[in-house]
């Protein structure tokens, strides 16, 4: 049986980056080469940016025309971008640069939904069963993504329902941030709440079913949520309850 991973969330970005100490490198090549747990591992965090890109091609094409609207207001979150690396993955830098910096669609009010879900659909029970952090780190992890969306985020927030929570990434879509909390349901199949400071009115859930995946949208006015994958109504309830 494997033993658990010696190496850190950060220890394996800075690797698939290219940015790891000489020894911390060949320490990583001589156990992923024994270890196949550590191998899925680097696998599901190394996604490569032409995969990518052709996945949000192709459900991106299967959505309807959406009429233009007016962008957001900008808000100002100095800072939130600094931290970035610590705060997830290296697929999640990767989403964090491509979702600022390139443009698939034109802007619409909806678009960063579409991007939420294509990213969504790339998780599957590998990628969830690789997701570990302490509960040292999902705190830390919350209260970067609680200051970049000035929103109040914790353990207490993101529990009390059948699913597990994971951990909490700092993405970011033209220029704002958006932030995924990621779990895990009872069979261990990925969910996802998305929060984006969309702005705009307040909205009440509203269930849909969109690129293969199941979805449940609303808004506080200050925030847009978007619940992602297979959750009850009184999963949602309960996160409208602690999140808004």
């Amino acid at each position: 049986m494997s033993q658990p991973s010696p190496f850190s969330q950060e220890q394996l970005s800075a690797y698939l980056d290219g940015e790891a100490d000489p020894e911390t490198k060949t320490q990583i090549d001589r156990v992923r080469a024994r270890d196949g747990v550590l191998a899925k591992r680097l696998d599901a965090l190394a996604l490569d940016k032409p995969a990518l890109r052709r996945a949000f091609d192709g459900l991106l094409s299967e959505a309807p025309p959406m009429p233009a609207a007016i962008r957001p207001p900008a808000r100002a979150h100095q800072g939130w971008m600094a931290p970035l690396r610590m705060a997830g993955s290296a697929a999640a830098l990767f989403v964090a640069g491509f979702f600022a910096n390139e443009a698939l669609r034109p802007a619409s009010v909806s678009d960063w939904q579409d991007y939420a879900t294509a990213y969504h659909r790339l998780y599957d029970e590998a990628t969830v069963a690789a997701i570990s952090h302490g509960e040292a780190e999902q705190i830390a992890q919350l209260v970067r993504a609680s200051a970049a969306i000035e929103t109040p985020l914790d353990l207490e927030a993101v529990r009390g329902t059948d699913l597990r929570f994971l951990r909490a990434q700092i993405l970011a879509f033209e220029e704002q941030p958006l932030i995924q909390l990621a779990f895990a349901d009872p069979n261990g199949r990925p969910v996802a709440l998305c929060i984006f400071p969309a702005g705009g009115e307040p909205s009440a859930p509203e269930a849909s079913h969109k690129f293969g995946v199941s979805q449940v949208a609303w808004s506080t006015g200050q925030n847009a949520f978007l619940l992602l994958g297979e959750a009850s109504p009184e999963t949602v309830a309960r996160f409208r309850a602690a999140l808004g």
